[in-house]
Order: C-alpha cells, then structure tokens, then sequence
C-alpha cells in the first residue's frame, strides 16, 4: 500500500467513526421505535424471545441478526440496527477496498472504500433497519471472491463465493439480480478457457452445469409461488403503470441522479466512466458493468412498488468506477484541491440531508430534482423543527393501547393484542405504534384489519383473504379510527364497505397480486356487528390527523 493510499484509507476510517458517531447522535433525538413504514414492516416479525419467526415474510438472516443485536444492546431500536449495519458497513469499506486495489491499484481502492461513505442513499440506510444495507456489503465480498478464484478456477475461492453468496440469499431474495450477472461471464469464461485447453473436459464441464441449471430451474418453478409469478405476475406492474412506460423504465435510473448519488457525485461517475472503459481489463469491465445493468433490468419487473433502496448493491461498483477518475486527482495539487473540494462538499451534503433538508430540496433543473428521496429514506420523512419523524400520533396511540391494556388486563399475561386500524387515508402508521409498543411495551400488537392495508400471514398467497381469521371481527381488542385533524369523525358502521373494499384493493397493490372478487357483504355484516361492543377510551392528535382510540368491553371476569 502506498503513502498516498494509506492517507486514503485513513480518511475512509475516520468518515466511517463519524457515521457511527451520527447514527448514535441522531437515533437518540428519535422515538425507540421504527421511523418509517418499511422500518415498522419490517419489525412486526421481530420475536425477541426467539431468533427468528417461523412466519416471517422476509429472510431470517437479518432478523436473526437484529434479535443476537438486542441481546447485547438492549431493547434500543437504534442501538440494535446500528450495531448490525455497522458490522456490514465494515465489511463493506474493507471488500470495497480490497476489489478496488485489485481492480486498479491501492488508492482506487481507497478511494472508491471512502466515496461510498458519502452516497446519501447510502448514508440514510445505515441509519434505520435496512436489509439491502447489510445485503451491500455482501454483494461487495462476493464479487471479490469471484474474482480471486480467477473465474471459478480457484476452489477455495469459489467455495467462499458460494458461501457469501448463500448468506446474502438468506439476507434478502434479491441477491441473484446482483451476482448472476458477473457469475454467469465467470463460468462463460471457465468453460471457454477449459473448452480450448480439453474438449473432454470443457463438453464434461457443460454438461454439469447444463444438469445443475436445469434441476434449478425446475426446482423454482415447482415452487408454487415462482411459478405462479412467472405465469401470472410477470411484466404485470401491480402501480397500475404498465412495465414499458416512460415512467417505470425510468424509475431507477432518475433515483441514480436525484436519491442515490445527487448531482455532485453523480459527476465524477460520468468522468470515471470514460477512464474506466480506457484502463479497465476487458473482464473486469464486462463483470463490474453486469453488476449495474443487469439489476436495473431484472427489478425492473417485479410485480410490486419499486423503491431505489433495491439498487443499494450497485453502489460499490458505482464508487470503483468514479474512482478510476478520482485517482488521477491525488498526483498534482490542483487535483488535491479539487478532491478535498469534492469531500468536503460531500460532507456538507450529507449534514444537510440529516439536519437541514430543506436547503437542498428545493433545488431543481428541468424537471429534475438535485435530492429527492423516496418517503422510506431518511430526509423526506423528517420533520426539521422538531428534529424527529413523524412518529408523534403511532406514538401516542401505542402508548393510549399500552396504558388502558395494563389497567384493564393487568391479570392477562399475554404477549400481544389486537389492533383493528381505520386511517383516513393511505397511511401506514399502524406500523410504526406497533413497533413502539413492542419495544417500549414488551409486547405486539397484532394486525386484524387496518383501513386501506390487509397484510395475510402469507403474503406470497394469491387470496390475502384465505386466512379469515385476520379479518375476525370477534378477536379485535382495540379499533382506532383516524380522520383529517379537525374533521368531522364519520360514523364507522357507514364507512365499513368502502374500508374494506377499498383495503383489498390496495393491499393487491402492495403485495403484487391480482384481486378476486370477495363476498363484502358478509364481511360488512360480520364487523357492523361487532362495532357495538366497543367504547372510546381516548383521542390523540398531531397536526395532520386525530386518533380516536376505542376498546371491546373487557371479558376478564369482574371487569
């Protein structure tokens, strides 16, 4: 490692210790509790009495990680994440690092290891629950291993590969749109190399992975979920924007410029590219380009809402390329000064984004946004004069559920209730009072029929409604109805039909399904029934809405 790298690298360690140092600031001006829907989402399979949920919707891997976090850190929401971002935010810098120097040397290394600390997609994922965070850095590590097994020529390499890449798929199941890509020129160039050296053994190699592709593809569609996506699902856009449009084809490629990077760090990705395609061996191009592209394509058509966050493994390739442009920058003085400018601006941008939002929001050119994030990121969601997320109403309706269980069931020793939620409109803060009562209140509040979201305990079925028992009226405990602050409260027994029509229809949205008609009437009946045995116990307001809060007479004997 040169002098100049080692400075590099210096400065990577010390941008890293400040991202740690914020997300322990930061987080302690926040609510112990989730700060966003996906965070809430998310945190509704978390069983702190177990590693992992049997019905998870996601992959075990990162619950399995958060529940080891809260053993050692407490029931601390930032306190847990961070604890598990910061090993993959490590693991991360050190893969990025070691690729990058032997892609083009230490300081490209270095460099790419420090740009990447300042993406603000990058940046805002670090700081809340994130699966595709800890999935970076993975993404990262086997790309490298790829790579040093010179193209599955290696074995213990390619059993490293093989391994990291098994525990990115138990992380998150868009693993393959990352690694498939530079996994597939690996073999292609294997067999190649080996077709030329032995045509015994290059046909012997073919047809292995010949057999092993087609058991793979057959074991997938045998799946029944895999298969009744690829026949019913695929190229069907559940947005209601169809697939070819202008509008989805562009989705992820505008979130590079206005959430990902923003223009300033889009700049010298543009510059690194024309270096990059100059100085880059011919397979290094091919496997860093299938890296970016092929992902871009492959999410492109997933039957569900497309968030930018997806593209977070791309990152690192995205920082080794603009760091081909960047190295020629530490050779002069002028170069220097203009890559400490860059850093510098870098730094600004990133306090900006967590302290001050509105200083960059606003700034727009022919449509296009310099920093626009998505809601789930962090900025967009953040509240600039009280330094917190919206998360003042799921609070304080948690804490009214919380306070009236103990009084009222105070002989109950069970762990969880359940919560019927009414919004006023597309809302998810459901989720986020459920994380607060689980990590303030020790325990879940369980989702029977929430407004204009049913969530089945198998989302990947067809028929959300197949499961009836998360529609029973009878086992609702608590309902809290939500209405426009200052609003006139609607009666619910006439609002029940359009709650419920309408929470399918969104719901099919969400989960990437096609509707099927349902029996409303019946289910009208069923909750009409039941909205007799509740009473209001409270109501909660912030600026945007009131909560009113009710509760089913008690069934506790002598209660």
């Amino acid at each position: 490692m040169t002098r100049t790298a080692k400075f590099i690298v210096s400065a990577a360690l010390l941008v890293f210790a400040l991202h740690v140092v914020n997300g322990i600031y930061y987080g302690g001006q926040l609510p112990n509790c989730a700060r966003s829907s996906d965070e809430g989402m998310n945190s509704n399979w978390l069983q702190f009495d177990r590693l992992v949920d049997q019905d998870s919707g996601y992959m075990p891997a990162y619950e399995i990680l958060v529940n080891i976090a809260e053993r050692v850190a407490g029931r601390n929401w930032t306190a847990i994440y961070l604890l598990v971002n910061t090993v993959h935010l490590a693991l991360l810098l050190l893969f990025t690092y070691l690729l990058g120097a032997r892609i083009r040397g230490s300081e490209t290394g270095a460099l790419a290891a420090l740009l990447v600390c300042f993406y603000p997609s990058f940046a805002g994922a670090y700081n809340r629950y994130c699966m595709e965070f800890a999935l970076t850095g993975v993404v990262t590590a086997a790309v490298y291993m790829l790579l040093r097994s010179e193209y599955l020529s290696r074995r213990r390499y390619v059993l490293a590969f093989f391994a990291v890449s098994l525990y990115g798929l138990l992380l998150r199941e868009t693993i393959p749109a990352f690694l498939a890509g530079p996994l597939l020129w690996a073999l292609a160039h294997r067999l190649s190399t080996t077709w030329r050296r032995n045509s015994r053994s290059g046909k012997r190699l073919l047809l292995t992975v010949a057999l092993c592709t087609a058991a793979l593809a057959a074991a997938l569609f045998l799946n029944d979920g895999v298969r009744r996506f690829m026949l019913e699902r695929l190229f069907w856009e559940s947005s209601g924007v169809p697939w070819y449009s202008r509008e989805n084809l562009a989705f992820f490629w505008r979130g590079l410029w206005e959430s990902q990077l923003t223009p300033l760090l889009a700049a010298p990705l543009l510059a690194g590219v024309y270096f990059f395609c100059r100085e880059a061996d011919k397979n290094v191009k091919v496997t860093l380009s299938l890296w970016i592209l092929l992902p871009n394509l492959i999410l492109l058509f997933i039957s569900h809402g497309k968030a930018a966050r997806y593209l977070l493994p791309q990152l690192p390739a995205l920082a080794l390329i603009s760091a081909f442009f960047l190295r020629k920058l530490v050779w002069s003085r002028a170069g220097l000064a203009g890559l400490s400018l860059l850093l510098g601006a870098g730094v600004f941008q990133l306090y900006a984004i967590f302290y001050a939002p509105e200083v960059i929001t606003g700034l727009s050119w022919k449509g296009l946004n310099y920093w626009s994030p998505e809601s789930y990121l962090l900025g967009d969601r953040l509240d600039t004069e009280t330094l917190g997320f919206r998360t003042e109403l799921p609070v304080k309706i948690a804490r009214a559920i919380i306070s009236d269980r103990e009084r009222r069931y105070e002989r109950d020793r069970r762990k969880s209730c359940n919560v019927a939620f009414f919004p006023a409109d597309w809302s998810l803060q459901y989720y986020i009072a459920r994380s607060y009562a689980l990590m303030n209140g020790g325990f879940r509040l369980e989702e029977v029929r929430k407004g204009f979201s049913i969530i089945a305990d198998k989302p990947c079925d067809i028929d959300i409604f197949a499961n009836m028992r998360i529609l029973s009226p009878g086992d609702t405990e608590y309902m809290v109805q939500m209405v426009p602050h200052g609003a006139p409260r609607p009666p619910l027994k006439e609002k029940i039909d359009a709650y419920l029509r309408s929470s399918y229809g969104l719901a099919c949205w969400a989960l990437g399904i096609k509707p099927v008609p349902r029996d409303w009437e019946k289910l009208r009946r069923e909750w009409v029934a039941r909205l007799d045995e509740f009473n209001d116990i409270e109501v909660v307001t912030d600026r945007e809405f009131d909560a009113y809060i009710l509760a089913a007479r008690p069934k506790v004997p002598g209660l």
